[in-house]
């Protein structure tokens, strides 16, 4: 799943972010297509800041992506479109 998000608040363009630590469906696969809508809807309209932890093999940035204090990698575990992706992610809510 990817979020196209302002990546800074003072270098406003997109991203392609690929949601550390987290799994989903592919779209077309069971909930993929309601777990983008979630997403979307989540963050539509927002500003949102990015703690970025790498580059994946696409050389898409990798990061958890925040709402003000809310985790929205966690957020989206909560509600069901996703899993922790455990054997990748290191930071303290994959291991809830």
């Amino acid at each position: 799943m990817e979020i196209q998000s302002q990546s800074s608040p003072t270098i406003k363009k997109q991203e392609k972010i690929r949601l550390y630590g987290i799994d989903t469906p592919e779209n077309g696969q069971a909930y993929g297509n309601k777990g983008n809508k979630f997403t979307a809807h989540l963050v539509a309209g927002k500003n949102v800041s990015i703690k970025i932890y790498g580059t994946d093999r696409y050389n898409r940035l990798v990061g958890v992506v925040f709402i003000n204090e809310t985790n929205v990698n966690e957020e989206i575990i909560r509600n069901g479109y996703a899993w922790q992706y455990r054997k990748y992610c290191k930071v303290s809510f994959c291991g809830d």
